[in-house]
């Protein structure tokens, strides 16, 4: 187990699951950009637009 895991954080850095919008920023960048190429989405959303702006302030904690 051990080796696994210095393996995932070798590829990963030491925070695998990061909590709060900007440390997640380029996953959710990407996910809203293939949502959008793949025809799910009428038009690419923001992160603005799909996170209450409570969200943001948390995320700075």
């Amino acid at each position: 187990m051990e080796a696994h895991t210095a393996d995932a954080r070798a590829i990963m850095g030491e925070d695998i699951w990061p909590y709060g919008v900007e440390p997640n920023r380029t996953c959710i960048e990407a996910f809203l950009r293939y949502h959008y190429g793949q025809g799910l989405a009428a038009r690419e959303l923001s992160i603005e637009e799909i996170f209450v702006p409570s969200t943001f302030e948390q995320s700075k904690i």
